[in-house]
């Protein structure tokens, strides 16, 4: 927790600090603050880059 990441989606991505690691999903916030629940089943499948531990 707290990783700050970069998770991979073909042409797009997303990028935030991982604030929950759960069963079904991760949360992750953004640095305006919003919150993105991205489902395991894709985080687990595309690329993801560590910036930050």
């Amino acid at each position: 927790r707290g990783a700050w990441v970069r998770i991979i989606d073909g042409a797009n991505h997303i990028e935030g600090c991982i604030t929950e690691m759960g069963l079904m999903h991760v949360a992750l916030k953004y640095l305006d603050g919003h919150k993105v629940i991205y489902p395991n089943n894709l985080f687990v499948t595309r690329p993801v880059i560590i910036l930050t531990a």
